[in-house]
């Protein structure tokens, strides 16, 4: 008699039942990997929103310029929600490349996102609807402090631009966000820029001077014309 090979009921039970486990192991590793991967380019995207973000606003707030918009009464305008300014819509070297075009730009809180709304001149009817760009959501609250001989909450009108910002967001997130930027005002090259504009202002109106008058004068190796008399 021929004996028939074969497995038994108990041995398909035991392989079916590795073959489940190793199965529910290599799934439950993928779908790990899946999540991480997505926390982590969720993690990434917050990251890139929030440096962008701080990027925009350091290039307004560095670009700032002392220009009143038509009808208000000063340049820097802030409330509960946020602030607008009068900035340099391309970079201009301490003021010494080119005029720069200028515009208007706001930065504004709404239901935890910050907006970034940009009008393109300074001098615009109300009616005008600005640019409008949400950089960052999540945002529960935003302050601002301003240098002008100390820190203070509210700029003084009556000074200059003060010499630094600082901006602090509350991220639900991430937590609290705190950053300061040092206006050009404050840097020493620009006071030295400034400085050495002023004085060869100076020294080019005191020369002009000078030549005016070696003009005028008369010569006393000169001498006196006909008919003239010492």
């Amino acid at each position: 008699m021929i004996r028939q090979k074969g497995f038994t009921l108990l041995e398909m039970m035991l392989a079916l039942f590795i073959f489940s486990m190793l199965s529910m192991l290599a799934y439950q590793i993928l779908s790990g990997a899946l999540k991480t991967n997505d926390r982590t380019q969720a993690t990434l995207q917050r990251i890139n929103a929030l440096q962008r973000t701080m990027s925009m606003m350091e290039r307004d707030i560095l670009q700032i310029v002392p220009r009143v918009p038509r009808g208000a009464g000063q340049s820097w305008y802030q409330d509960d929600n946020g602030f607008a300014l009068t900035t340099q819509s391309r970079p201009n070297t301490w003021g010494n490349c080119c005029t720069p075009e200028i515009q208007r730009v706001s930065w504004q809180l709404r239901e935890g996102s910050l907006h970034r709304l940009v009008q393109k001149a300074v001098d615009v009817p109300l009616e005008s609807e600005p640019l409008d760009a949400t950089l960052l959501d999540n945002v529960e609250e935003m302050t601002l402090r301003f240098y002008q001989q100390g820190w203070k909450t509210e700029p003084d009108p009556q000074q200059t631009l003060p010499a630094g910002i600082e901006v602090t967001l509350v991220l639900k997130d991430t937590g609290t966000i705190n950053r300061k930027f040092v206006l050009p005002a404050a840097w020493p090259a620009y006071q030295e820029t400034a400085l050495e504009g002023e004085s060869a202002g100076e020294q080019a109106q005191t020369e002009s001077i000078t030549a005016d008058q070696a003009a005028s004068s008369p010569d006393e190796d000169q001498p006196m014309p006909d008919g003239g008399s010492e």
